[in-house]
């Protein structure tokens, strides 16, 4: 009968530290942004006022099918929809009105998933940071991390390294769409949530006010929260702009769509 003698055993191997994964960066202005905000500090900021969101539904050409069509999908429309969105870009302004401020007013009807399936899929959306002025405000929201963007079923959205809860609690199981859990949602957003892209509140509707800023020579393409920006290196004749602010209002159901400068002041008044 043998006994054996754990206490002589070869020592153990230290078990490994677990080092918790640093927290997501800080979001910083790149230094070429720097150099932009700073070579327009001198000029004054006004606000410029704001214009509805609107988009022109266009059929892709060779498409001679009803607008619904679910099978309607040549290049550059949506097999869902069958149509492309093109997002009405905002006033051309001038480059000394550089440094001002303009607001975008954004009916709920364009934050829903459909829609921002849509704009993430179409890709109006030009440079990083600092965005053509022709970019549609949506998608430089979604790409600068403000809003979530909308992928079709085929994607698998756990590749896109969208910033979220870093809890393991947090990570959505496998194969079941990621379910944002109910966050506070600030009503005037500066910067991008630290916990990541936002699902569009339900019910509201979004004013994205820009910071008008002189053209680049080149805009560049990235990749960022599941969307890539595209390039642009010819001299673009607008101006450029970036995100300065999202606030998230009730507009009504008829919000804005007379054109009507809105405030919430201006509303209390009418009521």
């Amino acid at each position: 009968h043998l006994h054996h003698h754990h206490g002589n055993a070869a020592p153990k191997a230290p078990e490994p530290v677990a080092v918790a994964a640093p927290p997501p960066p800080k979001r910083k202005v790149t230094i070429k942004s720097k150099v932009l905000l700073n070579s327009v500090a001198h000029l004054p900021r006004s606000h410029l006022g704001s214009k509805l969101y609107t988009v022109a539904y266009e059929l892709p050409a060779r498409c001679s099918t009803s607008l619904f069509n679910v099978n309607a999908g040549p290049l550059g429309s949506s097999d869902k929809f069958g149509y492309t969105m093109k997002p009405e870009p905002i006033p051309r302004f001038e480059e000394e009105q550089a440094n001002s401020t303009f607001t975008i007013r954004v009916p709920r009807a364009y934050l829903v998933s459909d829609k921002r399936e849509e704009i993430t899929r179409r890709r109006f959306l030009w440079g990083a940071d600092v965005y053509t002025d022709d970019t549609d405000p949506i998608a430089a929201a979604i790409h600068a991390g403000w809003i979530r963007g909308e992928w079709a079923q085929d994607v698998d959205e756990e590749m896109l390294e969208l910033a979220s809860g870093t809890a393991e609690t947090d990570k959505p199981s496998r194969g079941r769409k990621a379910v944002q859990p109910e966050m506070e949602i600030p009503n005037i957003m500066t910067e991008p949530l630290p916990t990541g892209p936002i699902v569009p509140p339900k019910d509201m509707d979004a004013h994205i006010t820009v910071l008008l800023l002189p053209p680049l020579q080149k805009y560049a393409s990235l990749t960022r929260n599941g969307i890539r920006s595209r390039e642009w290196g010819g001299n673009h004749d607008g101006l450029s702009y970036m995100l300065l602010r999202i606030e998230w209002v009730d507009e009504g159901i008829w919000g804005g769509s007379r054109g009507e400068e809105r405030s919430g002041k201006a509303r209390r008044k009418r009521l």
